[in-house]
Formats: structure tokens, C-alpha cells, sequence
């Protein structure tokens, strides 16, 4: 009897395309990277124990000698207003952030708060850090 003899196989695993998928996943995520503004203002935030998305609305940000910046444009407490309004009407987004330094009196924040609203902001969020 002739037995035919097995041929063994050189089984080689091409990993060209896991390290293609593997590159596009990192293209992926390196781009939807949430990128939260830079504080133009230095700023300690006041400290919380739950956690919070970055912003992706407007942000005005609050320094503790009380100077303020809106989407990175200092402006004074005068003009804040009609810099909101603006800022409101460029804006599809019916939300705003406040990043206000720790120091910063709890009366204030309410009267940019408030300002905030006569703008027509809905959604109104106080910025913290995590503790």
C-alpha cells in the first residue's frame, strides 16, 4: 500500500490588517477626543465628589480679582451682558458653562447666572473639579 505523505503546511498569520484596524481605532479616538477649552483665566475650581462632562457649550470664566472672560475674550462686567446676548444669538446651543475660581463670592456668580438667563440660556452649569 502507498500511503501519499503528508505535505506540512506553513501556516503564516499576516497581522497587516490587525495593525491597520488597530491604527484606525487610535486615528479614531485621538480624534473624537472631547477638547475642553483651555481656561484663559487661571482658575481653582471649587471640588466635587460626582464627576462631570467637559463642556461643549460657551464658557465663561470667572478669575478670582473677579475678571471675566467669555469663549476666551476678556470683557468687563459692564459689557458682559451685550456679550452674552451676542454670544446667544451666534449660538444654536441654548446652554452655557460657568468656570468660577473658588474665591469667587457665591453673589456674583448668581448675578452672571442671571445675566445668563436674560441672554435666553436655558441650560445653565456651574464647572467643578473632581476631588
Amino acid at each position: 500500500m502507498i500511503f501519499k505523505e503528508k505535505r506540512s503546511r506553513n501556516i503564516q498569520l499576516d497581522i497587516t490588517p490587525i495593525v491597520d484596524m488597530v491604527f484606525n481605532l487610535l486615528i479614531f479616538f485621538a480624534l473624537s477626543i472631547n477638547f475642553s477649552a483651555a481656561a484663559s483665566i487661571d482658575l481653582i475650581l471649587p471640588k466635587t465628589s460626582m464627576p462631570s462632562p467637559a463642556p461643549r457649550a460657551p464658557v465663561i470664566q470667572i478669575g478670582r480679582s473677579l475678571e471675566i472672560s467669555v469663549d476666551r475674550t476678556e470683557v468687563a462686567y459692564e459689557a458682559l451682558p451685550a456679550a452674552v446676548s451676542t454670544l446667544r444669538r451666534n449660538s444654536i446651543d441654548s446652554g452655557i458653562v460657568i468656570m468660577a475660581d473658588e474665591q469667587v463670592a457665591h453673589g456674583f456668580v448668581v448675578s452672571v447666572m442671571d445675566i445668563c438667563r436674560q441672554a435666553g440660556y436655558e441650560k445653565i452649569s456651574i464647572a467643578a473639579s473632581v476631588r
